[in-house]
């Protein structure tokens, strides 16, 4: 069954409306990818600051527009499933399209989810450094990350100033945080938060013990930057999918050459095996460790190490009593570790006992 986030009543009709919300102003838009994304701000600004009602549309099989401005994508891809899908259809022809082509059967693990995962021409991979076109957009692995940037090379320049320049770069797509978004010890408020306490949380309560503050406060594209402000960024970076497996599989590989070597192994020679716990695009392969007792298997498991010792031919194999104190899951042959500092604390102990 797919899950979609649609309305289901929603009829097309297109007399009086603006290009965006057109199949034929549709079509000329997505002829370019930076097309398709003016489409999409337009039908946003169109659905939440105008409060326009805009015809359900589905574009390349993969991308919903729904209603009231939003863009959801398909995960995994329809497109894939169905090469031949054109690449505008309204809310009735596409499912007539699904129901002609799929011989009557649904579609399991399919779903429409609210994301931005779309590019601009600007935007880079971090991997190959090439960018992306409209006629592979849907090629795309985002990565999001929440960072805290000093402003020191903008004291005295506007806040407006210090988001042009980032939205400049190709590395990433950068967006202020959500509030509140900046950061000067200046901000902190001890106080109260109100004259009148109720009861004795609020008179706890301060205005400002922190020093974070954001659009409420004041703070807008005018805001001068001062000594000591920082400001936290929404990231998105966006992957091919055949370097997002390189960037995983390098990226994995580092961090356990290095849990190993700080283990004390002294032969580690990792090779990548598929990921036993999870398939996504998000999680990284396992590895086979080589090592001088023999092979581990090592792999994320959502917060947890997996470490296996199946395969580890010392003489000493039988290792489970080295972890008796361990609260944690495990079992003759494995154990879970919670994080890298674990994992390098149960190897030592590994590697240590069947070296004594």
């Amino acid at each position: 069954m797919i899950t979609f986030v649609v309305n289901p009543s929603n009829s097309y009709v297109e007399k009086g409306r603006l290009w965006y919300d057109t199949k034929k102003g549709v079509e000329v838009a997505i002829r370019t990818l930076n097309g398709f994304c003016n489409l999409i701000y337009e039908r946003y600004q169109a659905g939440y600051v105008r409060e326009e009602s805009l015809n359900q549309l589905y574009i390349f099989g993969d991308y919903s527009f729904d209603t009231v401005g939003n863009c959801s994508v398909s995960q995994p891809s329809i497109k894939k499933i169905y090469p031949n899908i054109p690449n505008v259809l309204t809310h009735a022809e596409f499912w007539e399209f699904i129901k002609k082509n799929s011989g009557g059967k649904d579609l399991f693990g399919i779903s429409f989810v609210y994301d931005q995962s779309i590019p601009s021409e600007l935007v880079h991979c971090p991997v190959c450094k090439k960018g992306w076109s409209i006629e592979n957009v849907y090629d795309v692995i985002t990565r999001r990350v929440n960072s805290d940037f000093k402003l020191a090379g903008f004291i005295g320049k506007s806040l407006g100033k210090v988001k042009q320049y980032y939205a400049s770069r190709a590395d990433a797509k950068y967006f202020i945080g959500t509030e509140p978004f900046l950061h000067n010890n200046r901000f902190k408020d001890n106080t109260p938060w109100t004259l009148t306490p109720k009861n004795d949380f609020e008179k706890t309560m301060v205005k400002n013990d922190n020093g974070w503050v954001g659009t409420k406060d004041g703070i807008t594209d005018d805001y001068i930057i001062q000594q000591d402000d920082v400001v936290t960024f929404s990231i998105i970076h966006y992957f091919h999918s055949g370097c997002n497996r390189e960037y995983l599989e390098t990226k994995e590989l580092n961090s356990f050459q290095e849990i190993f070597t700080k283990a004390g192994f002294s032969k580690i020679e990792l090779k990548s095996i598929p990921n036993e716990y999870c398939s996504c695009n998000m999680c990284a392969p396992w590895f086979e460790a080589n090592t001088e007792l023999g092979v581990f298997k090592i792999g994320w498991r959502k917060r947890v190490i997996n470490i296996d010792w199946t395969r580890v031919n010392n003489k000493k194999k039988l290792l489970k009593h080295l972890f008796i104190g361990e609260d944690v899951t495990k079992g003759n042959n494995y154990i879970h570790a919670w994080g890298d500092e674990k994992a390098i604390d149960y190897l030592s102990r590994i590697v240590n006992y069947c070296k004594g």
